[in-house]
C-alpha cells in the first residue's frame, strides 16, 4: 500500500469496477471524472483518486458508503489534517475499520484487508 517514495499516499489495489469505500464520515465536497474529496467532521479531508465517484458533492457518507467504484488502476488515498497538512495515509487506515465490519459486504472484490494489514504491520511473534 505504501510507495517507496513515502509521499504519504496509499495505493490499495483495485482492479475496474471495484467498489471504493469511505474511510471516515463526513460530507462530500469535490468530485471529478477520476476522484472524490470528503471532509470529516473534524476537518480532515480525504481525497481519492483513480475512482470513478458514485456519490455527488454536498453528500454525507458514512464510514464504509460506497462512494465510488475503481478505474482499474490502484486507489490512491491521501489524507490531510484540519490544518491541510499532509498525513501519512497508510498509518491513518491502518486499525480503522474494513467495509466488512461495518456491514457493506462487497461480493467479488478479492482483497482480504486483514491480509494487507498483515502484510504492512511485521508480525511480533506475540500473536498479534
Amino acid at each position: 500500500m505504501r510507495g517507496a517514495d513515502r509521499d504519504g499516499i496509499a495505493r490499495v489495489p483495485a482492479g475496474p469496477g471495484t467498489p471504493v469505500h469511505a474511510v471516515m464520515s463526513g460530507t462530500v465536497i469535490g468530485t471529478s471524472a477520476a476522484g472524490i474529496a470528503i471532509r470529516a467532521a473534524d476537518g480532515s479531508r480525504t481525497d481519492y483518486a483513480g475512482v470513478r465517484p458514485g456519490v455527488r458533492e454536498g453528500a454525507a457518507v458514512a464510514a464504509g458508503d460506497i462512494v465510488g467504484a475503481g478505474v482499474g488502476e490502484p486507489v490512491e488515498i491521501g489524507v490531510r489534517a484540519a490544518s491541510d497538512a499532509r498525513l501519512d495515509a497508510v498509518d491513518v487506515l491502518l486499525g480503522l475499520p474494513d467495509p466488512n465490519d461495518l456491514g457493506y459486504a462487497a461480493p467479488g472484490v478479492g482483497v482480504d484487508p486483514y491480509a494487507i494489514d498483515r502484510d504492512l504491520v511485521p508480525d511480533d511473534g506475540a500473536g498479534g
